[in-house]
């Protein structure tokens, strides 16, 4: 984690989200460096501005709020230098050249899920492969990665593929992992997540079926004083991870970095466990940070303060606050005065929330049929502490642990990471010409080529 924290602390250098950052204090930067001559050089850069709501968007987090694996900031920043180094990577697909690019740079001719990923072939010293270029994992649904590249593995290159995923921002968890089942000769094993045994956890875990996998280790953890519920795989069981099957028969090599985060870190760890091929690596490790993050949103949702029964949702469809309404909030130790208004519904989390204003105090109502029957009430003084943050903060935090499978059984991949097949480290010709010699390097691992 420690190696993460300190490349993922070098963009910034370059990149500053106002939204988290000060603005700079110099107006440009000058860059001092030796060029291929050996030769003392100097380039200034002025900084740049431009507003994040005109970035190409990548798939919502969809209902599945609770199965999240990334990094919201990173997510912006990836997408922020894409547009400064690499805008033909957000443009509609021109026609193939007739020349053909040099060996080791990949020729993309499509890209799936809305912009997720890129494919195409790459040709080498040892033979033209499949090429993919994954920039995430997001979604909006568990099954559309896999939806939107199954039929096209059959049209790419089968004597190898190179999977591409260096800064990876993460995404949905259970639709990266079910990305394995492609290219796996045997079925997939997928990653098993536990909570922390807490009184919160466990509020949690009873308040919707979602964690309903999860109820029985609550009840076992308070009697033993286990620390961690048993672990489970995140959403639904191992044959959900194997409906469609192997598409891609071919050898597969698996490149990534430090930058590479979350879920991708879930499944560089299930490409290793389940022996699918060799993995890459441009630094030592990844980011270490294979976890199920929420935001504090989702961490409020499923800790309201108390409910009350869905009868009750006509009368706030009716848009005023009936005695009905008002008798249930006193009956659970909550006065509403005389002088509170009902705000109109609107969506939120597939469900309706309402707005109660009580003077200075503002409650919030929420119908989630996906999660409850009953309405969920929140509080402006929650008992529980919980308030709602501040407009404009956003925190996030790790709700439960990912677990390595099979020869790796049991190993806990938060702040610990994967060991990679091949620490590979960059030249200059990489920095400078499409990664050439990385991509040639991983040609020759398809091909089973010893490097010396």
């Amino acid at each position: 984690m420690r190696l993460h924290r300190s490349r993922a602390a070098l963009p910034f250098w370059t990149h500053r989200p106002l939204t988290q950052f000060g603005p700079p204090l110099e107006e440009w930067v000058d860059l001092r460096f030796l060029d291929r001559n050996g030769a003392m050089a100097e380039e200034r850069f002025a900084w740049i501005g431009f507003d994040v709501a005109t970035l190409p968007s990548a798939p919502a987090l969809g209902r599945n709020l609770t199965g999240f694996g990334g990094d919201v900031l990173l997510m912006d920043l990836q997408t922020a230098r894409r547009v400064r180094s690499a805008p033909q990577t957000f443009d509609a697909l021109q026609p193939l050249q007739p020349v053909a690019p040099p060996l080791g740079v990949p020729v993309i001719q499509g890209r799936g899920a809305n912009g997720v990923f890129d494919y195409g072939t790459l040709a080498t010293h040892d033979g033209t492969f499949a090429y993919l270029r994954f920039w995430s994992f997001s979604a909006n649904n568990v099954d559309d990665l896999v939806d939107a590249l199954a039929p096209v593995l059959g049209t790419l290159p089968q004597d190898g593929l190179v999977f591409d995923m260096r800064g990876n921002t993460g995404g949905y968890i259970a639709a990266g992992e079910r990305l394995l089942q492609l290219f796996g000769a045997r079925p997939i094993v997928p990653a098993r997540f536990q909570f922390r045994i807490t009184d919160a956890t466990r509020a949690m875990a009873e308040a919707s079926d979602e964690f309903a996998p999860w109820r029985p280790s609550f009840v076992e953890a308070f009697g033993t004083g286990e620390e961690y519920t048993r672990g489970i795989p995140i959403e639904g069981d191992e044959a959900d991870y194997n409906k469609v099957g192997r598409k891609y028969a071919g050898p597969v090599v698996l490149i990534s970095d430090a930058l590479a985060f979350s879920t991708a870190d879930i499944f560089a760890a299930g490409f290793i466990d389940n022996g699918i091929g060799t993995v890459i690596c441009t630094d030592a490790n990844m980011a270490a940070a294979g976890g199920n993050n929420w935001g504090w949103d989702v961490v409020r949702l499923f800790n309201p303060d108390f409910r009350v029964d869905g009868k009750f949702k006509v009368d706030f469809n009716s848009g005023k606050l009936s005695k009905q309404v008002r008798d249930a909030f006193n009956a659970l130790g909550i006065s509403l005065s005389n002088g509170s208004t009902l705000s109109p519904g609107r969506p939120q989390f597939d469900g309706t929330v309402w707005t109660i204003q009580d003077g200075a105090l503002t409650h919030l109502v929420r119908d989630v049929p996906w999660m409850s029957p009953d309405l969920e009430v929140y509080l402006a003084k929650s008992p529980a502490g919980l308030a709602d943050l501040p407009s404009g903060i956003y925190l996030s935090l790790t709700m439960r642990r990912a677990l390595r499978v099979k020869a790796n059984e049991g190993r806990v991949l938060e702040d610990v990471g994967i060991v990679p097949d091949i620490v590979y480290h960059m030249t200059l010709r990489d920095v400078l010409e499409k990664n050439q010699d990385l991509l040639e390097r991983a040609g020759k691992e398809l091909i089973g080529v010893a490097i010396a």
